[in-house]
């Protein structure tokens, strides 16, 4: 089967960092709490999408953010930490339909949903570092 080429870009996508010591079996809605972290966009990107399993049109984009925000000139690393298992990306699309929330796995990213429950309101700078 031909891989498909998609486009992206720019979209705009907030980081939500996940304040649980237990967060390594990953985010759990209704049993973590989240704080907020970096709001930005999305460069504008092109991606050939092939058949992996689980794969969604947003796997290739969610990959970039999450290797744009582990890099040393991350645009919040002086607010927070790289993101790892248990965070959260939510990607506004373009077109203005419904937000999508995605945890970062261990291997992989699985779409979730994000409760005002587990939002504290506050970013993560704020809880940890400006105290």
């Amino acid at each position: 089967m031909a891989a498909t080429v998609q486009n992206f870009g720019p979209i705009s996508y907030q980081v939500m960092h996940n304040i649980d010591r237990d967060r390594w079996d990953g985010y759990k809605m209704g049993e973590h709490k989240l704080a907020d972290g970096y709001i930005g966009e999305t460069d504008h990107l092109v991606f050939e999408l092939g058949t992996a399993q689980g794969q969604t049109p947003y796997t290739p984009m969610l990959e970039a953010i999450f290797c744009r925000h582990n890099r040393d000139d991350r645009p919040d690393g002086r607010d927070a930490p790289s993101l790892s298992v248990g965070d959260v990306i939510v990607i506004e699309p373009e077109n203005g339909d419904m937000a999508w929330a995605y945890a970062v796995e261990s291997v992989g990213f699985r779409p979730t949903y994000v409760t005002a429950e587990d939002r504290i309101g506050a970013t993560y700078r704020a809880l940890f570092i400006d105290r």
